[in-house]
């Protein structure tokens, strides 16, 4: 589901084609979201579908160039206030890493929801695991939530003091397989 979102944060920063997604993602995320081109472009399909991008102009050199509709901006928009606690600590990296390189987006904030969140996951109580068990769940559970808080909280702190949003590459990234090394 990062792969959606992302897609649709960045064409909010401006109109992009395939390709060039992969190439933000994959920049945005230090590439930790690994995606190929096929499922940048069977995205957008199902983004077009659910009418939450269109078509920016006319295609340009065979390129089509897509943008974000009010929708997808309103949908991108509740998924950066939202906090899923059942996402992946590497979903929540992801997340994070997105909000923090796009320029209109208050990544400090969104980082800040999601330690909030971590906070009050580490005072639940686990029910209904018989002993050991429980203790060993606990265990693996708080280790998580700790490196992530740590992990939030050292962002927050970096954020604050360095500016971490960037721009679109405009630089279209070349079509096809790359060179093979010699």
């Amino acid at each position: 589901m990062v792969v959606r979102f992302g897609i649709l944060g960045i064409l909010a920063e401006s109109p992009c084609y395939g390709t060039q997604l992969r190439s933000e993602l994959l920049r945005r995320t230090a590439g930790l979201m690994d995606v190929n081109a096929g499922q940048i472009y069977s995205t957008l399909e199902r983004l077009g579908r659910d009418k939450l991008v269109q078509q920016f102009g006319a295609p340009q050199n065979g390129r089509v160039l897509y943008e974000p509709t009010d929708a997808g901006r309103e949908v991108f928009d509740r998924w950066l206030e939202s906090v899923d606690d059942g996402a992946s600590a590497l979903d929540t990296i992801r997340k994070v890493s997105l909000a923090l390189s796009l320029p209109s987006v208050d990544g400090k904030a969104v980082a800040e929801r999601h330690l909030e969140a971590c906070l009050q996951r580490s005072t639940a109580p686990l029910e209904g695991l018989p002993e050991p068990i429980t203790s060993m769940v606990w265990l693996g559970y708080h280790s998580m939530l700790n490196a992530e808080t740590n992990w939030l909280r050292q962002v927050i702190q970096q954020a604050a003091r360095t500016p971490t949003a960037f721009p679109i590459d405009q630089e279209r990234p070349r079509r096809g397989r790359p060179p093979k090394r010699a």
